[in-house]
């Protein structure tokens, strides 16, 4: 009994999420040695110029529609194999890391699922699971504090949202897990017959993805504020509605007839991985955080990987031909996966902020339950607009690189202003809660809000047949639109609850200021004498 005990303690005393799953550690490094040596035999075999695999009647032009060699992704010119069954053997089994990336999101999901399911046996412990009230020391102010050297989560006590194997979660892997397979398998159709039909199921691949990841992303930021029946709905129809729009689009897009080349769209889809990025490392110190320092050796092979496959995104810059092993394509298929893959197990270490009652700026709620209530309705609006703030970020970029001199400096400069308004009103909200800052940051949002409503008229005034037009005019005009609003009602709010957001005790001001730079940490004063 007590070898079985201290063998359980041992399991129990990981500093990461992953527990005793022997099967799932097994069933994972199997499919991934199954699918690369799947892929290397089926390469070799199939290598185009070999011959030992024609196309035939495969990739039939009723079905698949025009078979062509496109120049963009360095799969055309004279030794282009339009008579092979795979034509572009190295991008096209590049997208054999998302399907392993997805398999293993499936695999965990199902394992979270079994080994907590005593959490959600008993409905008396649910509210108990993410907060962590079984596994954690008491500190001071109520709460829980996890060690990093101690039991920190068990089977009746999951460590975190993704981690928990609510149905929520386990929904959450295998749909996510789903799409990721799905995006491989789109993308090889693509690559491997050059079909008109396969270019659109490749495309719309990446917005599945960026359709799976968004609910995730609103459900972290913003389920606090939701119950919990709204959050499982919102996940369900928002993934289902995801998987659904990337499906049916390239399906119907001839009966539809719709004719708009997807342009700005996908790199956009890209840039969202980044956003997400972004979006966490500027949050982490509200309601989440990160357990142990070396988890961001995580973080950063995700940004290492899908920085470098954004960088080899553009194909024609280091195009060697289209039977060279190296295909710049075939790293971005590699790269964002495996970015997909580490981002994933770095959100599965989140652990709570210690001290219960924190709120996404850092700083602790006090006053009455309406101060609260103001605080939480302005995280809401705070985080809405910083949102639709990085995708206008990579909208400017876009902007820039694609239009006149006039037109770029006007993109540049709101996209300036927007990281200088994100910077300035994150220190307000965290540290600097004085009426000065309060009343700057009103001010500077209203103007903000101007400012967009401007940039909304000039970017939609373009007349769609002018040569000057693009697509990036149409984007950019419709998240200066979503930012007008944005901020509107992001300074509406801090006119509303602004005192709310000031400590009602004036000495409370300069404790939050010169509390030793810690948001909440009060300042011991000298006592007062009454005149």
């Amino acid at each position: 009994m007590a070898s079985r005990a201290s063998s359980l303690e041992s399991i129990l005393l990981s500093t990461t999420t992953t527990h005793a799953r022997p099967f799932a550690r097994r069933l994972v490094v199997y499919q991934t040695i199954f699918h690369l040596v799947f892929v290397v035999i089926f390469g070799i075999v199939c290598e185009p110029r070999s011959g030992r695999c024609p196309a035939g009647n495969f990739w039939n032009p009723d079905f698949w529609g025009e078979v062509t060699c496109r120049t963009e992704y360095c799969e055309g010119g004279a030794d282009c194999n339009l008579e092979a069954l795979i034509k572009a053997p190295v991008d096209a089994f590049s997208n054999i890391f998302f399907v392993i990336v997805g398999w293993t999101l499936m695999i965990i999901g199902y394992e979270d699922f079994v080994y907590f399911r005593e959490a959600w046996a008993d409905t008396k412990t649910t509210t108990k699971a993410f907060g962590g009230i079984e596994g954690g020391a008491t500190v001071e102010g109520g709460g829980t504090s996890f060690s990093s050297n101690g039991i920190d989560y068990s089977p009746s006590c999951p460590p975190n949202v993704l981690a928990s194997g609510h149905p929520v979660s386990f929904m959450t892997h295998i749909l996510g897990g789903s799409i990721l397979v799905y995006a491989g398998v789109g993308s090889w159709l693509f690559h491997g017959g050059m079909t008109s039909l396969g270019l659109q199921v490749d495309m719309f691949t990446v917005y599945t993805l960026v359709t799976m990841i968004l609910p995730y992303l609103f459900l972290r930021f913003f389920g606090p504020l939701m119950p919990e029946p709204y959050r499982v709905a919102f996940v369900t129809h928002g993934t289902l509605l995801g998987m659904g729009f990337s499906v049916i689009w390239p399906v119907f897009e001839q009966e539809l007839g719709i004719r708009q080349k997807p342009t700005t769209t996908i790199p956009l889809g890209a840039a969202t991985n980044f956003i997400m990025l972004l979006l966490h490392i500027l949050m982490w110190r509200g309601r989440f955080k990160v357990r142990e320092r070396r988890d961001y050796l995580v973080l950063l092979a995700a940004l290492v990987c899908m920085g470098t496959a954004y960088l080899f995104q553009d194909d024609l810059k280091f195009c060697v031909g289209p039977n060279s092993l190296f295909q710049g394509h075939a790293v971005w298929h590699s790269g964002m996966a495996l970015g997909i893959g580490f981002f994933y197990l770095f959100l599965r270490q989140e652990r709570e902020v210690p001290g219960s009652r924190s709120n996404s700026f850092g700083w602790r709620e006090r006053g009455s339950s309406s101060t609260r209530k103001g605080g939480r309705e302005l995280m809401t609006r705070e985080s809405s607009a910083s949102f639709f703030s990085f995708i206008n970020v990579i909208c400017s970029f876009c902007v820039l690189a694609q239009s006149p001199a006039g037109e770029g400096f006007a993109a540049f400069w709101s996209m300036s202003m927007v990281v200088s308004v994100a910077a300035g009103g994150t220190a307000v909200f965290r540290k600097y809660q004085t009426e000065a800052a309060v009343g700057f940051l009103l001010g500077t949002t209203a103007m903000m809000a101007q400012l967009f409503f401007m940039m909304f008229c000039v970017f939609a005034s373009y007349n769609p047949e002018l040569a000057s037009a693009s697509a990036t005019d149409a984007t950019y005009a419709a998240f200066s639109f979503f930012l007008m609003l944005s901020y509107m009602v992001l300074s509406f709010s801090l006119f509303k609850f602004r005192a709310d957001l000031l400590p009602k005790d004036p000495g409370l001001i300069n404790a939050v200021v010169t509390g030793g730079g810690k948001p909440g940490v009060a300042a011991t004063s000298a006592p007062t004498t009454a005149v």
